[in-house]
Formats: structure tokens, sequence, C-alpha cells
């Protein structure tokens, strides 16, 4: 199972972090840090790839339009990098910072969903009139 290897990875790199820092070479394992998460963003990413085709054609069998299907894996990328942005800042001791890296996330998934959420309301008020 690659999740184990994976989940072995993680221990192995915190292994790795505590020792650079009971070293005192926090700036060391800062960057073995962001160097770790990148790799676990691009195996988080090549994990879903296989799933991108069945999901947008259960999206379309559902009849949802293209533009919906491409908005939600906009939604999931944006809300994934933005997560995996504030959990770095989190682990560089910038929790202020990682709140406004999760708020910019949380704020462009709203501008991409807008458009959506005014179409969604236009639809119930021509239902309801």
């Amino acid at each position: 199972m690659e999740v184990l290897k994976v989940l072995g990875l993680c221990v192995t790199a915190c292994a790795l972090l505590l020792a650079l820092k009971n070293q005192g070479r926090s700036d060391m394992a800062f960057l073995v840090a962001i160097a770790f998460t990148a790799l676990m963003l691009l195996w988080i990413v090549s994990t879903l790839q296989p799933l991108v085709e069945p999901l947008r054609a259960l999206f379309q069998g559902a009849g949802l339009a293209q533009e919906t299907v491409a908005l939600a894996f906009k939604v999931t990328g944006i809300a994934l990098i933005s997560e995996f942005a504030a959990q770095i800042c989190k682990d560089a001791g910038e929790g202020a910072l990682a709140e406004k890296a999760a708020l910019a996330g949380k704020i462009a998934v709203l501008a991409l969903a807008l458009p959506l959420l005014v179409g969604l309301c236009q639809a119930v008020l021509e239902l309801l009139a």
C-alpha cells in the first residue's frame, strides 16, 4: 500500500525535523519541512489524478454543466493549496500569516463560486415568482 509508505515517510521526516531542531538548526528544519510538504503535495496530486476523469463523467452523467465541474475541481485545488500554505506558515511559527493564507483561500473560493451562487439565487427567485 502506497499510503503506508507515505505515512512512514511522514514519521521519518518528523524524526529528522526533531533532530534538526534539537541541534539548533531550526532554519534547516524549516527548509526540510517545506521540501517534504512539496513532496506530499505532489503525491496528493498524483493520487487524485486518476480520480478526475471518473468524477468528471459522474458529474456530467448527473447533468451538471462543464463549468460547474471545472469549478468544483478549481475550488478543491484552491482549498488544498491554501491549507498547505497555512500549515507551512504555522510550522514557521507565523500563526497570523497562516490565518491570512487560509483567509485568502476562502476569499478565492468565494470569488470563484459567486457566479454559481448568483445563478442559484436567480433560479430560486424565478421559481418563487
